[in-house]
C-alpha cells in the first residue's frame, strides 16, 4: 500500500543518472535575471521625461552619478556628534555605534567613486554595517536619539542610490529610482523582523521575571513603559497592585503589537506575490516570442501538447524558483540572525545551533540527487500525459473512425498511472527527508534546551554580561526569560536550517521542470 508504483524502465532513472546540481539552479536564477533585474533596480523617473522604460542602472550610468552622497552621509555621521545630538565619545558603547556609522560612510564612497569589484564590495560592506548601526542604535544603546542618528545615516544611503545627478549642457539634471519592489519587499521584511526582535526582548523579560515572579523592571524596560521606580535597585520586589498594573501594560504592548504587525503580514504576501506575477508576465511574454521563431521543422516533428504544456509550465516554474531562492535567503538570514543573537547568550548554545548545518548538508548530499531524478521523471511524465490528452482530441473523429478509443484510453489511463506513481515517490521522498532532519534537529534541541535549563535553575552567568548590562536587561544570570527568549531562537534557528532544505529541495524539484 506504501510502496512506490510501478514507473516503465524506459521512462525511470537512476541516482547514476543524475547530471544536474547547484549550477543548474544557479545557471537558471542568471538565465532568468533579465526579468527579475527590473523589480530590484526598478526605473527611472527623469522630470519632464517621466517613468522610462528601460530597466535603471545597478548603482549609476548614462552620464548620471551620485557622487554627493559620500559627503552627505559624512556630514550626518560628523553632525550628530558636533551638534551633541549624540555624545562624543568613543566609549563602549558608542563604539559600537561610530565604528559601522563611519563604515557605512567609506562603503558608499567607495561605490561612488570606484568600479567593478569594489564597487560590489563597497555595496556589501554598506549593507552590513547598516544592518549593525541600526541595531546597536535600536537595541543596544538607550534613548531614541541615536535610533534618529542612525536612520539618518541610513537614509542618506539610500537617497544617493535613489537620485542621481548629471550636468547636461550647463544644466544640473536629476532622477528619481522608483518602482525597486523587491527592495522594498525586503525593507519591510527587515522592518517586520526588527519590531518582533524589540517586542520579544520586552515582553518575554515583562512576562516571565516581573509578571510570573514578581521581580523588578530591568531599567530598560522600566523605563520604556514609564515607570522607572519599579526598576531592579529601586525594588526588592513587586507587590500584587504593581504586578496588576504591569499587567495590563503588557497587555496594551501585545494588542500595540499586534496592530502594528498584522498589516504587514497580510500585505506582505500578496506584495510577494505581485512581485512574482510580475516577473511571470514578463517570462511567458519572452518564451511565446521565442517559440514562434523556431523553425517549422522543429513545430513539425514537436508534440502540440508539450509546446503548450511548457510555454505555461515553464513561466510558473521559473517563477516559483525565483519565489523559492527569495525565500531562501529571508531564512538564512533569519538563521544566521537567530545563531548570532543566542551566542550573546552562551557560544555553546550558538555552537550547538551552527553545528547543525554539518548533518543537514550531509543528509542533502545523499538526498538532492534523489529528489533530482525522481522529479525528472515525474516531470517527463506530466508532460506526457498533456501531449497524450492533446493528441488525444485532436484526432477524436479518426479514433471513433477507426473504433480505437479503448486503445486511446487505455493509453491516457496508462500515461496517468505512471505520472501518478512518478509524483507520488517524490512526494514521498521529499517527505522523508523532512521527517529525518526533524528528528536530527531534535536531538540538538533537547540536548540544548537540557542544558539551558540546568543552567537556569543554578542560575549561572550568561556569557556576554557587559553588553547585556548596557541593553539594561535582567539576564546577566541565566533566569526564566533567558532561558525562554534563548529557547524560541535556538528553535528558530533549527526550523529555519528545516525550512532552508524543504525549500532547496522544492527549488531543485521546479527546476527539473524546466530541462
Amino acid at each position: 500500500m506504501f510502496g512506490d508504483g510501478p514507473v516503465p524502465v524506459g521512462q525511470d532513472m537512476s541516482v547514476k543518472d543524475d547530471d544536474s546540481g547547484f549550477l543548474d539552479v544557479a545557471r537558471l536564477l542568471l538565465r532568468s535575471w533579465p526579468y527579475i533585474r527590473p523589480q530590484l533596480l526598478g526605473r527611472w523617473w527623469i522630470p519632464g521625461d517621466g517613468l522610462q522604460d528601460q530597466v535603471a542602472d545597478n548603482i549609476a550610468g548614462s552620464g548620471y552619478q551620485f557622487k554627493y552622497a559620500p559627503f552627505l552621509v559624512f556630514a550626518i555621521a560628523l553632525a550628530g556628534p558636533w551638534l551633541n545630538f549624540v555624545p562624543q565619545s568613543m566609549q563602549w558603547p558608542y563604539n559600537l555605534l561610530y565604528v559601522p556609522a563611519m563604515t557605512m560612510a567609506f562603503s558608499m564612497s567607495v561605490m561612488a567613486f570606484a568600479a567593478g569589484r569594489f564597487q560590489f564590495w563597497g555595496t556589501i560592506g554598506l549593507l552590513l554595517s547598516g544592518i549593525a548601526v541600526n541595531v546597536v542604535a535600536n537595541f543596544v544603546i538607550d534613548g531614541w536619539r541615536d535610533g534618529v542618528y542612525a536612520a539618518a545615516i541610513t537614509v542618506g544611503c539610500v537617497f544617493g542610490w535613489m537620485v542621481q545627478y548629471r550636468s547636461s549642457n550647463g544644466a544640473l539634471e536629476f532622477r528619481v529610482r522608483l518602482h525597486a519592489h523587491l527592495v522594498y519587499f525586503y525593507a519591510i521584511n527587515f522592518m517586520q523582523r526588527g519590531i518582533g526582535f524589540a517586542l520579544g526582548l520586552i515582553t518575554i523579560d515583562m512576562l516571565n521575571q516581573s509578571l510570573l515572579q514578581g521581580e523588578p523592571l530591568s531599567p530598560w524596560v522600566s523605563s520604556l513603559i514609564g515607570v522607572p521606580e519599579w526598576a531592579q535597585g529601586n525594588l526588592d520586589e513587586l507587590s500584587i497592585e504593581q504586578r496588576h498594573e504591569l499587567k495590563w501594560t503588557y497587555f496594551y504592548i501585545i494588542i500595540g503589537a499586534f496592530l502594528i504587525q498584522w498589516p504587514l503580514q497580510i500585505i506582505n504576501p500578496y506584495y510577494n506575490m505581485w512581485i512574482m506575477q510580475r516577473i511571470n508576465q514578463d517570462l511567458r511574454v519572452a518564451l511565446l516570442q521565442r517559440w514562434h521563431q523556431l523553425s517549422l521543422n522543429y513545430h513539425s516533428d514537436h508534440r502540440t501538447g508539450d509546446s503548450i504544456y511548457r510555454i505555461y509550465q515553464d513561466s510558473s516554474m521559473v517563477t516559483s524558483v525565483v519565489g523559492q531562492l527569495i525565500s531562501l535567503t529571508q531564512v538564512m538570514m533569519s538563521y544566521y540572525t537567530c545563531v548570532a543573537l543566542v551566542s550573546l547568550l552562551s557560544p555553546w548554545i550558538a555552537l550547538m545551533a551552527g553545528t547543525l548545518v554539518v548533518p543537514a548538508l550531509l543528509w542533502a548530499h545523499w538526498a538532492m540527487p534523489r529528489v533530482r531524478t525522481f522529479s525528472l521523471v515525474y516531470r517527463a511524465a506530466t508532460s506526457d500525459v498533456t501531449s497524450t490528452i492533446q493528441e488525444t482530441f485532436g484526432s477524436i473523429k479518426l479514433i471513433k473512425a477507426f473504433n480505437s478509443t479503448r486503445r486511446a484510453q487505455q493509453r491516457l489511463e496508462t500515461d496517468s498511472v505512471i505520472a501518478f506513481n512518478a509524483a507520488y515517490r517524490v512526494r514521498k521522498l521529499i517527505a522523508f527527508v523532512t521527517i529525518v532532519m526533524f528528528t536530527i534537529a531534535a536531538s540538538f534541541m533537547i540536548g540544548g534546551e537540557f542544558l539551558m535549563a540546568w543552567w537556569a535553575s543554578q542560575s549561572e552567568s550568561t556569557y556576554a554580561t557587559d553588553l547585556i548590562a548596557v541593553v539594561g536587561l535582567s539576564w546577566l544570570v541565566w533566569n526564566l526569560a533567558s532561558f525562554t527568549w534563548t529557547r524560541n531562537n535556538f528553535r528558530e534557528s533549527a526550523n529555519d536550517l528545516r525550512s532552508l532544505l524543504r525549500n532547496w529541495m522544492t527549488a531543485q524539484d521546479m527546476a527539473m521542470g524546466l530541462r
